[in-house]
């Protein structure tokens, strides 16, 4: 996964602008989006299996600008579920909520410039969100931006020109795990789950320095462990804590309907689900 665990941990050099128009979303704001009872009878329907009601549904919240709403409307068209796959709608969807504020859909929009999703790599497009995503004061945000670092950038030509020709070959992009390194431990730091499991992996999943990696990403790994995380099962100290297994396919109930359909963005849609079961007392009456 990782060429190395040579990183420093130091802050990567972040000299592009950021777009001082686009204002962060607080963590309350962000809550205050997932209360939205439209979102809450998406996880309803969505349950049901009852797939145009929920679009119905999040698209009247999308109407209100709620950003997690435009946020899950825009994975919907970019996988095909439940909608027609629509790579222009998912990017409308996208932009809305990042101009919003929403971190998760900043980060996304940079992934899809780096990565040319939709046929489209732009890397002045990908790094302008990126930086505009590092203004967030949200841990799990960070975690999803050290991902982005993880997955690889790519290098901004100096002779690029304004407009890139559609036939333009895909540049190779470029892993920074320094950069990644920096803001896993900033959101681990910050007692935030996604930034511990990803010290873990980052750890764990390195190919050099085998033994001093073990040693600095156990702690991490029990940490996740200990708050019930199954993905760190085959790393930690305190499996005992861990549930048996993850739940299969088929048994039954809200979250695990959408879990079965998460792809890209899982972990926003997995925070958006379970956060609006917990809040929602009613929902889970006859499960």
């Amino acid at each position: 996964m990782l060429a190395g665990c040579a990183a420093t941990g130091e802050k990567p050099d972040a000299n592009a602008a950021v777009d001082r128009l686009i204002q962060p979303l607080s963590q309350e704001q962000v809550d205050a989006a997932l209360r939205a009872p439209e979102l809450a009878q998406a996880v309803t329907y969505r349950a049901e299996r009852k797939f145009d009601d929920m679009v119905a549904v999040l698209r009247a919240s999308a109407g209100h600008d709620n950003p997690v709403a435009e946020l899950q409307l825009a994975q919907l068209y970019a996988r095909g579920e439940a909608v027609p796959r629509n790579e222009g709608q998912a990017e409308r969807w996208l932009r809305k909520a990042a101009e919003q504020g929403m971190g998760e859909a900043q980060v996304t929009l940079a992934e899809r410039y780096f990565a040319g999703q939709g046929g489209n790599q732009d890397a002045l497009q990908g790094w302008h969100w990126l930086r505009i995503a590092e203004a967030q004061d949200r841990p799990a945000i960070w975690a999803m931006i050290g991902e982005v670092y993880l997955n690889g950038v790519v290098p901004v030509a100096a002779d690029r020109a304004e407009n890139v020709p559609a036939a333009s070959p895909v540049v190779a992009r470029a892993p920074d795990a320094v950069a990644a390194l920096y803001y896993f431990q900033r959101a681990a730091d910050a007692d935030s789950e996604e930034g511990e499991l990803a010290l873990c992996l980052f750890y764990m999943q390195s190919r050099d320095g085998r033994a001093a990696a073990v040693q600095k990403g156990q702690p991490w790994c029990d940490r996740a462990a200990a708050r019930g995380n199954m993905e760190v099962g085959k790393y930690t100290t305190v499996r005992a804590k861990l549930p048996d297994g993850p739940p299969q396919p088929g048994d039954g109930g809200p979250v695990l309907v959408i879990l079965e359909a998460m792809g890209q963005g899982a972990m926003t849609l997995a925070y958006v689900a379970l956060y609006i079961l917990a809040n929602s007392p009613d929902l889970l009456n006859g499960i």
